[in-house]
């Protein structure tokens, strides 16, 4: 029985994995990038995404929620008013109830830049939000 598992695994591992989900989404934006995703235990996709309009000059990070088969739940835009902002994603993992949690990092003008870490629920609605701005030389570790 020892002999045959490994070439009966080989055979059906195929299988198995072609039989994953997939999906492919193109999301519009003038500069658009894929900076972190995470799969919740539902099998729901997170895409934390840099997006840049150069019409609204508007620099975000573009949250985006797609569930098992594909299908946008929502999408939201992290950013503020300044247009001289840059918000960037750094990572993104899913929470046990639901949610989703953001960090990266944000820039506006000249200024040092910050952290951030963002906490939405699975609806999309945020829940906590968190800037810790740094020091010249400092490093954050979150």
């Amino acid at each position: 029985m020892r002999r045959t598992l490994p070439p009966l695994l080989s055979i059906l591992l195929p299988f198995v994995l072609l039989a994953q989900p997939t999906f492919q989404r193109i999301v519009r934006s003038d500069f658009g990038q894929a900076r972190a995703i995470d799969r919740n235990g539902s099998g729901e996709l997170y895409v934390a995404a840099r997006h840049t309009d150069s019409t609204t000059l508007v620099n975000a990070v573009q949250l985006i929620k797609y569930d098992p088969t594909g299908a946008l739940v929502w999408g939201k835009l992290i950013t503020e008013p300044d247009p001289g902002s840059l918000f960037q994603a750094s990572a993104i993992v899913s929470t046990a109830d639901g949610g989703v949690v953001v960090t990266g990092h944000h820039v506006v003008g000249a200024s040092a830049d910050s952290t951030f870490v963002i906490k939405f629920d699975g609806l999309g609605n945020v829940l906590l939000v968190r800037a810790i701005p740094r020091q010249r030389n400092q490093l954050h570790c979150l």
